[in-house]
């Protein structure tokens, strides 16, 4: 990736990193343009935090995300089961990550509208008479077993 030739057409930053001062400094060079959803910056109130945010390299644009967006976003989140843990600015992120996403590549088609079906107890089947490791289980019941 080169210089004048950025990664990503944008991106969109949570408050965690700024809050725990992980290093976005590596990010600088993958995009031109940094969005913010207001309510993240607001979340940010730990002075060493907000200083850890003035000495970015890069400036971070204020952005709310569209109401198309919160709507397609929070019915996913309905959809996986996820809606009730997201908090509202939780949602503000996934949908300006939604529309920074439609505008790079013109449209939205390519995203899931649905969740992909999970099957739990399919990916856990035992197989009779062997035990974890796959040998087979000794005859007569397990040590300490009363038979």
């Amino acid at each position: 990736m080169s210089e004048g030739n950025p990664k990503f057409n944008a991106v969109v930053v949570d408050s965690g990193f700024i809050i725990r001062k992980t290093g976005l400094s590596h990010l600088a060079p993958a995009s031109a343009t940094f969005y913010i959803p207001p309510e993240v910056r607001a979340e940010i109130r730990d002075v060493a935090a907000r200083e850890h945010l003035a000495s970015l390299p890069f400036q971070l644009i204020d952005r709310a995300p569209s109401k198309e967006a919160m709507v397609a976003v929070s019915a996913f989140a309905r959809l996986t089961g996820d809606f009730r843990a997201l908090s509202v600015v939780d949602l503000k992120v996934l949908a300006l990550a939604y529309d920074v996403e439609k505008e790079g590549v013109g449209s939205v088609a390519h995203l899931r509208t649905q969740p992909v079906p999970q099957n739990l107890k399919e990916g856990k089947k035992k197989k009779k008479g062997k035990n974890r490791r796959g040998k087979k289980k000794p005859k007569g019941g397990a040590a300490g077993e009363t038979v």
